[in-house]
């Protein structure tokens, strides 16, 4: 819901009602700024004609613009459960409101089927009127709800996306069973029309059956596409056969033109032998700026660490790279892969999580030695919680940490190790001494600090002047 601070302020009222649409009129109190909210048509108006709040998309960041006229993204309204989608008018003259649909919605509604099937089918009318003022779409595919069939619901869908041109991104999310050759051959035949695609995502977690060869057909189909550069695919709780890993690994190998690449393979059955194949992506899509891998609650130990962190290497344009390994089976030797995988002079970003592994101090040290290497990072992400660190890994921490002398963002946990109070003392005085600092967020919860030590590096990080955020969980230990 809206944050408070806006609700004094914001008065929402019935504007108008057609055969496709209600508008809501929504006035900012202090300067009597007015905007028009168009929602997808109800037939039943009861359900929202007692709204009190405004919903924002995650993307919107600010209630009213300095320009009116501006095209905004999506709003939502909402009265408990229900959303509707909805797009932001232009604030023009009261008597020819032109409305914006920047980006559309179809969602999974907590009503009843028939009001499912009204919403839904209003929501593929805004789109086939809006059609040309598309750039964002989001979908959800659910299982079959009559009397508003599935299939119905999915060729309207591609049917619709189709005469989009001018969309740049596309994510689909598929909710339980679907006929999915089928629903992919017409989502790659429709997306072939929209030419300024830039952007596709593909969130398949929430399905119960999927096969990876439809899959990889639809992904053979967008690699074509001559200006999609970003491609997002989550298969997290997918259990994948060894088979299927090797063909996905080799269609996704040939996206050459990928620049940003995330990969959700979280408890999916990946282990040192078949990680092989997800490695081979990476000898040929060398262009790639953003890598996001969430390969957490897998088996992975040693060589298919290596191996990944190896071709992981050959992307020499890497700038940002993200590595979820939290619960796999990593040891000290493991280090090694990942070292091989942040040897790029260009990163900017580095995430590691890491947690509920056993790297120990010899591992820690390791890995923070090539991290020092890293001279042009400016953000750094480490978890390490539950990963038996003492004394002697948490002060080479500090050692290498003074090296990054970029470094403006550190967040650092810490949670659940052996680290003493000398140790935590070290490693602070050390982050002082990185002077480019502003923002800190350290974690050393559960660790073997008493009261009187906890106090003393309290007091400590508040003499850090120049942070301007600073998040720090400590607690005492008995």
């Amino acid at each position: 819901m809206i944050e408070k601070k806006y609700k004094s302020y914001l008065n929402i009222q019935f504007y108008a009602q057609d055969k496709y649409s209600l508008a809501l009129k929504a006035t900012n109190k202090k300067n009597n700024q007015a905007l028009i909210l168009l929602v997808s048509q109800y037939n039943d108006y009861q359900l929202l004609k007692n709204s009190k709040y405004l919903v924002l998309d995650q993307t919107y960041n600010q209630l009213f613009p300095e320009d009116n006229s501006q095209v905004l993204n999506t709003f939502q309204i909402s009265e408990s459960k229900p959303n509707l989608s909805c797009g932001l008018a232009k604030n023009s003259n009261i008597n020819n409101q032109k409305y914006f649909l920047q980006q559309i919605k179809f969602t999974d509604f907590s009503l009843s089927l028939k009001q499912k099937a009204t919403i839904k089918k209003a929501l593929l009318q805004d789109l086939e009127d809006n059609h040309h003022l598309v750039q964002q779409v989001q979908a959800v595919i659910n299982g079959p709800d009559k009397p508003f069939k599935y299939v119905e619901w999915c060729n309207g869908i591609t049917s619709k996306i189709s005469k989009c041109v001018n969309m740049e991104s596309f994510e689909v999310i598929f909710q339980e069973e679907f006929q999915g050759k089928s629903l992919f051959s017409h989502l790659a035949s429709a997306l072939s029309n929209c030419q300024f695609l830039i952007r596709i995502s593909l969130n398949l977690n929430q399905c119960s059956k999927i096969k990876i060869e439809d899959l990889c057909c639809f992904i053979q189909a967008i690699i074509n596409f001559p200006n999609v550069s970003s491609f997002c695919l989550n298969l997290s709780q997918q259990i994948i056969e060894n088979e299927d890993i090797e063909l996905l690994g080799k269609t996704l190998s040939q996206f050459t033109q990928l620049e940003i690449f995330e990969l959700n393979c979280e408890n999916s059955n990946i282990d040192d032998k078949n990680i092989v194949y997800f490695s081979e992506i990476f000898t040929n899509c060398k262009l790639i700026k953003n890598l996001n891998l969430n390969l957490k609650k897998n088996s992975l130990c040693n060589s298919g660490i290596i191996q990944l962190g190896q071709k992981i290497n050959k992307c020499e344009n890497l700038k940002h790279l993200n590595l979820n390994l939290y619960a796999n089976s990593l040891l000290e030797e493991s280090v090694l892969g990942i070292t091989f995988a942040i040897k790029n002079k260009n990163l900017i970003s580095l995430q590691l999580e890491f947690s509920i592994n056993i790297l120990g101090d010899v591992g820690i040290n390791n890995l923070c030695n090539a991290i020092s290497k890293c001279a042009t990072l400016k953000k750094l992400f480490l978890d390490f919680c539950y990963n038996n660190i003492s004394q002697e890994g948490v002060k080479q921490l500090g050692r290498d940490f003074i090296q990054l002398t970029n470094l403006s963002n550190l967040t650092l946990k810490l949670d659940w190790n052996i680290i003493l109070f000398e140790g935590a003392k070290f490693l602070i005085d050390n982050l002082k001494q990185v002077r480019n600092i502003n923002i800190l967020h350290l974690s050393l919860i559960q660790n073997s600090i008493d009261q009187k030590h906890f106090l003393n590096i309290q007091q400590k990080i508040k003499k850090f002047k120049r942070l301007v955020n600073r998040i720090i969980k400590l607690t005492v230990y008995d």
